[in-house]
């Protein structure tokens, strides 16, 4: 009986001692996920019913984006789709978007990065643009 006990024992210590080994993600396989926008703020003042984007950012560095805008006028929406390459940088926490057939990139300070949160801001065309997304 003292046997079996002993071997369950190391097992169990075994077992957990391989357990808190286990490799932490790096920041690049924390930001690799399909991302949806839950709030989207333009100096400030929330757009998020005019603006809906899933980012889907691949382990292979690509990067999908499909915008989906709705006019408020009208109720007409309009959806896009861009591709291209991304690049993240943890010191700076900056994510770097390079489109395809295009020399745009676009650069955001990564906010938040949590298991499931995402939070990004930059400048475009002056504008200040805040966007919450989650997977």
């Amino acid at each position: 009986m003292k046997n079996t006990i002993l071997s369950i024992t190391a097992l169990l210590l075994i077992g957990f001692v391989f357990g808190a080994c286990k490799k932490d993600k790096t920041y690049d396989e924390r930001l690799t996920a399909t991302w949806e926008s839950n709030n989207v703020k333009i100096n400030s003042a929330d757009y998020t019913s005019f603006f809906q984007m899933t980012l889907k950012l691949e382990s292979n560095k690509d990067f999908n984006i499909e915008l989906t805008v709705i006019n408020p006028f009208t109720g007409a929406t309009e959806v896009t789709n861009s591709t291209g390459e991304w690049e993240a940088n943890e010191s700076n926490a900056e994510l770097t978007l390079t489109y395809d057939g295009s020399n745009d990139i676009e650069r955001y300070d990564i906010i938040t990065l949590t298991d499931n949160n995402l939070e990004l801001e930059t400048i475009l065309d002056g504008d200040r643009l805040e966007i919450q997304l989650s997977k």
